[in-house]
């Protein structure tokens, strides 16, 4: 599910910025 991984890299966003690349 997309918005279970959205979920998981908004609690990472803050560790991981690749995330936030990830989210956009």
């Amino acid at each position: 599910s997309r918005q279970r991984l959205i979920g998981l890299a908004g609690q990472k966003k803050a560790t991981n910025p690749f995330l936030k690349i990830i989210e956009s």
